[in-house]
C-alpha cells in the first residue's frame, strides 16, 4: 500500500521575499497523520526558506517520501525528497 497526500501551502521565498505556493505530495507505505503532515509544512514556512530544503527537511520530519512543485519568477521547479 503506497498512500499519497496532496496539498497546496504558502512559503516566503528568501532571495527577494515574494509568496512561494506549494504543490505538495506525501508519500508513504505507512499511516501518516494528515495532522502531522499540515504541522510540518506550516512549521517549516513560517520563516524564509529554499524549496530543496524545505523538501528534504518535510521529507525527514514525516519520514516518507516528498515532491513539491513551485513556480517562481515564471520558473516550474520540481524537486523530490
Amino acid at each position: 500500500m503506497i498512500a499519497r497526500h496532496e496539498l497546496t501551502a504558502w512559503g516566503q521565498c528568501p532571495v527577494d521575499g515574494a509568496p512561494d505556493r506549494y504543490e505538495i505530495t506525501v508519500r508513504s507505505s505507512r499511516v501518516v497523520m494528515v495532522e502531522d503532515i499540515l504541522a510540518a509544512a506550516d512549521g517549516l514556512l513560517s520563516k524564509p526558506i529554499y524549496q530543496e530544503a524545505f523538501t528534504d527537511q518535510l521529507a525527514s520530519k514525516l519520514g516518507a517520501g516528498v515532491t513539491t512543485v513551485c513556480i517562481h519568477s515564471g520558473v516550474k521547479t520540481t524537486c523530490d525528497s
